[in-house]
């Protein structure tokens, strides 16, 4: 307990998940610790090993995913909104998904689904993390990778800010998309940090993919409004491989 000026006890802060203390004995942890866990990674696996075997990759060409867009009419983005959203949660290519909604659907709807799909998928994520572990299971992974161990501290006390560098920086990298469900962020501040932290990436993904169908039609594929993206586009992978080198060099 905290005392203030007046001689008011004010209650200690919230302990975060990297304080949580280690059980003393792996026989004294409770088969639900680890049980819903292990079920969590196992479901995830397995829409994965669904995912590739029904060809859910296929949807990486324009062409197979604006057939399928075009054949339910208005429900063509809500369709394209699934789609990136399994892709998150299945480990297909978030970026490629989301450039294609420049291809199929130009500049400002392409922008506006991607934002909205970005949003759920991460969610979707973050939620499954934050409630399938439960508090022990994620303590044990703060403890396990260390990068997350940091940033908990930081994310206790600046989660808007901190998510949204990070989104800025890494875009919907699944490491950041899984990760920071073990964390102590409030939900609230990862979903607005998000929203936020994803635009300058999914405008250059957006940009990239409407130019690459421009280029497909017209067979200029020198046009600065390709190159100027997909430079900017290089850029944010390497950046993004650089920081998580660093991050897990740490761990």
């Amino acid at each position: 307990m905290g005392r203030g000026r007046s001689g008011t006890r004010w209650p200690d802060p919230v302990p975060s998940l990297s304080r949580v203390p280690e059980p003393a004995a792996a026989s004294l942890v409770p088969m639900s610790t680890w049980l819903r866990p292990v079920l969590v990674v196992l479901g995830v696996i397995g829409l994965a090993v669904a995912g590739r075997w029904f060809g859910a990759d296929q949807f990486l060409e324009v062409e197979a995913a604006r057939r399928l867009i075009e054949s339910h009419d208005r429900l063509g983005p809500v369709i394209f909104v699934g789609i990136c959203v399994g892709g998150m949660l299945i480990n297909v290519p978030e970026s490629l998904l989301l450039a294609a909604g420049g291809a199929l659907f130009g500049m400002g709807p392409g922008l506006l689904y991607g934002w909205v799909a970005s949003i759920l998928g991460t969610t979707a994520t973050f939620l499954i993390v934050r409630h399938g572990f439960g508090a022990e299971g994620r303590a044990a992974l703060v403890r396990r990778f260390g990068v997350l161990g940091r940033l908990d501290q930081q994310l206790v006390r600046h989660g808007f800010r901190t998510i949204l560098l990070l989104r800025t920086i890494l875009f919907v990298a699944p490491p950041l998309n899984w990760g920071m469900g073990a964390t102590s962020v409030p939900l609230r501040s990862y979903v607005a940090g998000t929203a936020l932290g994803v635009l300058p990436g999914l405008v250059v993904v957006t940009m990239l993919g409407r130019e690459i169908a421009l280029a497909g039609e017209t067979g200029d594929w020198t046009r600065p409004a390709l190159l100027i993206p997909g430079a900017v586009f290089a850029l944010m992978l390497v950046g993004s491989a650089l920081v998580a080198r660093r991050a897990f060099r740490r761990s």
